[in-house]
C-alpha cells in the first residue's frame, strides 16, 4: 500500500468554479482536507478513500510525503488505473501573495463573505502574507466528471502493489486569485494538476 500511496499522491485537486482573472501569485500555504479519493478503471469511478482526511498542504515543500502518508494504508483493489480525481472538503487555509496590476496583495487572517456563501480572505498591501481560513461552495467542490488522466499510460495493482511510479505535479501558479479589478479579497482559485507514470 505505501508503494500505491506514493504512486497516487497529490491527485487531490480538480479545479474549483470560480469567477477569475490572472494574476501572478506566490502561495505559501494551501491547506485542504480530502472527502473522497477514487481512481479509475476503465470502466467506473472506485472510491479509495471517503471521510476526511488530515489536513493536507500542497504548496508545502513536503507535500508528497504528507499526501504520501495519507495515501499509506488506502486499500486500493486490485486492477488498472488510467486516472484519478478527488474531492476537496470545503474549507481551506491560504497564506500567499497575488499581485496585480503590479501592486503585491497579502492574505490577512480576517474572513469576510463574498456575498454569495463563501467567506474569502480580506487584502493587505502591506507584508507579510497570512494564514487565512476560508470556505467555498459545496458546488465548488463537485470534481469533474474526467479526473486527472495519467500520463504515459496506466498503472496495475495486483495483490496491492502497483506496478509502476507516478509523479504529481502541482502547478500553483492560479491557486490564489482576486477579484480583479476590485482587488478587495483573496479566493482559493485550482492548482493545475498532472501526473507521470513511470
Amino acid at each position: 500500500m505505501r508503494a500505491l500511496a506514493k504512486l497516487v499522491i497529490k491527485i487531490i485537486f480538480l479545479v474549483l468554479i470560480f469567477p477569475t482573472a490572472f494574476a501572478a501569485t506566490d502561495v505559501q500555504k494551501y491547506q485542504v482536507t480530502l472527502s473522497t479519493f477514487e481512481l479509475y478503471n476503465g470502466t467506473s469511478w472506485v472510491t479509495v478513500f471517503e471521510g476526511t482526511s488530515s489536513p493536507l498542504d500542497i504548496a508545502s515543500a513536503s507535500s508528497g510525503q504528507t499526501i504520501g502518508n495519507f495515501m499509506s494504508g488506502l486499500s486500493v483493489p486490485d486492477g488498472t488505473y488510467t486516472k484519478a480525481r478527488a474531492t476537496p472538503s470545503i474549507t481551506f487555509t491560504i497564506r500567499g501573495i497575488v499581485n496585480s496590476g503590479g501592486t503585491d496583495y497579502y492574505t490577512t487572517g480576517t474572513q469576510v463573505s463574498d456575498g454569495q456563501g463563501r467567506t474569502v480572505s480580506t487584502v493587505s498591501a502591506v507584508g507579510p502574507a497570512q494564514d487565512c481560513t476560508v470556505t467555498v461552495l459545496a458546488s465548488d467542490m463537485t470534481p469533474g466528471a474526467g479526473g486527472v488522466t495519467f500520463s504515459g499510460g496506466s498503472i496495475t495493482v495486483t495483490n496491492g502493489v502497483p506496478d509502476k511510479k507516478v509523479k504529481v505535479f502541482f502547478d500553483m501558479s492560479a491557486a490564489l486569485t482576486t477579484n480583479l479589478p476590485l482587488n478587495t479579497v483573496i479566493y482559493p482559485g485550482g492548482p493545475i494538476v498532472t501526473m507521470t507514470v513511470e
